[in-house]
């Protein structure tokens, strides 16, 4: 699912990405996003799903044609020791990579316990591809499989992942 006109004032938010505080953690780079962002981002996503969640974790990341650029076709499985049911990606900046979903001669499209977490090489099918649009948000199922698409481009991503919960 998409929604479209996430923020009022995107310039600002962008800005807030811009100049977050980025941490290396495994390949990725990411950054705190503040409180009342998250709470705006979880409440569109129930306002769309008609669930209601709580948030495991909301995070700016960024990505660019050095920095986090390879081929991580995964599925949010497990987030800071939760499971979460939906997961979402909030485009602040279109233009270069958008999000694939795939699915495994093996696997299938969406993770099973037992299966691998993280994904690489053959057997992958692009399924679906959302473009990466301005000021979007991408509602979906946290188990299924996906990456960054495609992989590396030359213009930055930023983005806003945010993992959820139902109540």
């Amino acid at each position: 699912m998409i929604v479209h006109d996430v923020f009022s004032s995107l310039p600002r938010v962008r800005r807030l990405a811009q100049s977050a505080d980025y941490r290396q953690i495994e390949k990725m780079f990411l950054a705190v996003v503040p409180g009342y962002l998250d709470k705006h981002l979880r409440e569109l996503a129930e306002k769309h799903t008609g669930d209601k969640f709580v948030s495991i974790a909301t995070v700016f990341r960024h990505n660019n044609s050095f920095v986090d650029n390879q081929l991580r076709i995964h599925s949010d499985d497990v987030i800071q020791g939760q499971q979460p049911d939906y997961a979402t990606v909030t485009y602040l900046k279109g233009g270069g990579s958008g999000t694939g979903f795939f699915s495994h001669i093996d696997f299938g499209s969406h993770w099973k316990k037992g299966d691998p977490k993280v994904h690489k090489g053959k057997g992958w099918k692009l399924d679906e591809y959302q473009e990466p649009i301005d000021n979007s948000m991408l509602i979906y199922e946290a188990d299924r499989y996906h990456c960054r698409y495609p992989f590396a481009t030359a213009s930055p991503r930023f983005v806003i992942c945010q993992f959820l919960r139902k109540l």
